[in-house]
């Protein structure tokens, strides 16, 4: 008798420990889950989006609502990038433009900028990027809507500009003046967001 209580003791504390462990992994997924919520209701606030898909994704490719005002400096980073390097130059204007757009020196959103200035982000990353970005600047108004893609666009010729282009005399060289013809191929598409 004594071996069965033992063994029955033993079979309960196992289910114990087990069902211990699911609820606090149950109470762990709840808080992640509910910090998201909150972190992309704070996101929709920083960039005029409530469209649940498009944060999700955002969300899903590493922005915060820390580091979502960095979205508007994509095009940017993907015309300094385009030529394999970012320049010294175009460093500096780049982390000018992010100054000027309230992104602070010593925060996420600035480190994060610096890592991907010192280290180039995947295609994939820039394409899923610059498509998000056409779909949150779409759900603006329309003056709104076309004064931005303009500023994008005109920052991004202003960029290629500074880093000298063919022979460092201000000109776009013709791998720059392509990756502004994506970018505003892609500011331009009408086609809907799909997840």
């Amino acid at each position: 008798m004594q071996y069965k209580n033992a063994f029955e003791q033993l079979g309960t504390s196992k289910e114990a420990v087990y069902f211990n462990k699911k609820n606090n992994e149950l109470i762990e997924n709840l808080q992640k889950n509910k910090f998201l919520q909150d972190d992309r209701h704070n996101m929709a606030k920083k960039i005029g989006s409530q469209d649940e898909a498009i944060l999700k994704d955002l969300q899903a490719l590493g922005y915060t609502s820390e580091t979502i005002p960095l979205l508007y400096l994509i095009p940017l980073l993907y015309v300094a990038w385009s030529e394999g390097r970012v320049t010294k130059r175009e460093r500096t204007l780049l982390l000018s433009l992010a100054r000027s757009s309230q992104i602070k020196e010593n925060t996420k959103a600035y480190q994060k900028l610096i890592d991907w200035i010192k280290h180039k982000p995947t295609s994939h990353f820039f394409y899923q990027s610059l498509a998000l970005l056409r779909n949150v600047v779409d759900s603006q108004p329309i003056p709104t809507r076309e004064v931005t893609k303009f500023g994008l666009v005109s920052n991004c010729v202003r960029l290629a500009k500074v880093s000298g282009g063919f022979w460092r005399l201000g000109s776009i060289s013709s791998t720059e003046f392509e990756a502004i013809e994506k970018v505003n191929r892609e500011l331009e598409n009408d086609q809907l967001y799909k997840a």
